[in-house]
């Protein structure tokens, strides 16, 4: 999506990137301590009005910690204090005739939030996973809830302890069949 001549101003404001962050090779850990996006809301507007703003943890003082630690085949284990709260909002709408092509359909007007939470007094924690048979990766969540939320859907999809995610396989393409 590209402006046209003549579009309105543009305003973007990006409330910031903090964090710090140690690794310590013995242990092969990598620490995060307070990583967040500033004190408010990130966003971009035209004409005064909100087209795209993300705000991170807006209720845990907009930030998290994270440890990164490797299981003995490698593997990359993620644990977050005290969640990852990310909201989205788009409203594309409020400039689509300024837009050389109309935007996606779930950007016209849409807010999405992913949260991943503990449960039971624990952190959430995610871990990648490898099967060897089938080389199939991903990652499981190895304790709290992964939560996806739309503006447009009834119920959020959801990921509990123990539950995977992983990419679905495209299928092979048959000659003389769309896609």
């Amino acid at each position: 999506m590209i402006r046209r001549t003549g579009s309105p101003d543009l305003r973007v404001v990006v409330a910031g990137v903090v964090g710090r962050g140690t690794v310590d090779l013995t242990a092969e850990t990598l620490v995060f301590e307070k990583v967040g996006l500033g004190a408010g809301p990130s966003y971009a507007e035209v004409r005064g009005q909100r087209v795209v703003q993300l705000d991170l943890n807006p209720q845990d003082q907009r930030g998290f910690d994270a440890t990164v630690t490797f299981g003995p085949d490698g593997s990359p284990r993620l644990a977050i204090a005290p969640r990852f709260d990310l909201n989205l909002m788009f409203k594309l709408m409020l400039i689509k005739a300024e837009l050389s092509s109309p935007p996606p359909a779930h950007l016209e007007d849409e807010s999405y939030r992913l949260l991943f939470e503990g449960a039971g007094g624990q952190g959430p924690v995610l871990e990648a996973f490898e099967d060897q048979p089938h080389q199939r990766s991903g990652l499981r969540v190895a304790s709290g809830r992964l939560q996806l939320f739309s503006s447009k859907a009834a119920e959020p999809v959801t990921a509990r302890c123990a539950s995977t995610l992983r990419a679905r396989r495209k299928k092979p393409s048959v000659p003389g069949r769309p896609p």
